[in-house]
């Protein structure tokens, strides 16, 4: 019983599903363990976009003709493990991926790469991705700097660098109930649903297989086919 001028607590409205959640409730119903789901969404860059603009963040982008900074490197030390610094430096070397490092409040807060000409992003999620495009992560914003609007201006900055070289496609994943993920990426209505991957490793192998669903909208295809 509420005591009186008290209003009682409003009832809970669970979000709208997403497009991904429509369709694969029809196509795989039941629980499903979350490490093993991913949404994966595309960005299209047309002419006329324009990313988001912010004076206190600055990007520095590492490729093949840039080399990682002292800070860089001591950033990345203290967040990414050996192994994968050794990958990603030899995808660098050859070419087939970008480093953004982005800088808040005097230092590194962020980073994320970007597969641009292939990478084990195409070979692990084949059925979905185009050859041609961009495949954007892993992606990491410091437990400090959250919440400040970091990740999603590196997003809008790496459609425009894309676009500038020719590559106007990217897409990017992320487990399926991560929510906070979804928001950030979502900020920029140039990322939309495109497929959920179910990831399923059969007994005794080491890989997984992949089972897609698509769930790209007639606008983003239509996106997609002024680029093919």
């Amino acid at each position: 019983m509420t005591s009186m001028g008290s209003c009682p607590p409003a009832p809970h409205v669970p979000p709208e599903p997403s497009p991904a959640d429509r369709l694969w409730s029809r196509v795989l119903p039941g629980p499903l363990r979350p490490k093993w789901a991913l949404d994966i969404l595309k960005g299209c860059w047309l002419e006329g976009y324009e990313g988001a603009r912010r004076d206190d963040i600055r990007i520095d982008w590492i490729h093949s003709d840039v080399e990682l900074g002292a800070a860089h490197r001591e950033f990345l030390s203290g967040h990414t493990s050996r192994t994968t610094r050794f990958r990603w430096m030899r995808y660098l070397r050859k070419g087939t991926c970008w480093l953004a490092l982005a800088w808040w409040q005097d230092a590194i807060r962020h980073f994320t790469l970007v597969q641009v000409t292939g990478g084990p992003a195409f070979s692990r999620f084949a059925p979905v991705l185009r050859a041609d495009a961009a495949f954007v992560g892993p992606v990491y914003t410091t437990p400090d700097a959250r919440g400040q609007g970091i990740y999603p201006f590196v997003l809008s900055q790496t459609l425009m660098k894309l676009g500038d070289a020719g590559s106007p496609l990217a897409y990017i994943s992320f487990n399926y109930q991560n929510e906070a993920s979804r928001r950030g990426i979502e900020k920029d209505k140039a990322w939309q649903d495109v497929a959920r991957i179910l990831l399923r490793r059969p007994p005794g192998r080491l890989y997984f297989r992949t089972r897609a669903v698509t769930v790209e909208t007639p606008e983003m295809a239509r996106a997609s086919s002024i680029h093919s």
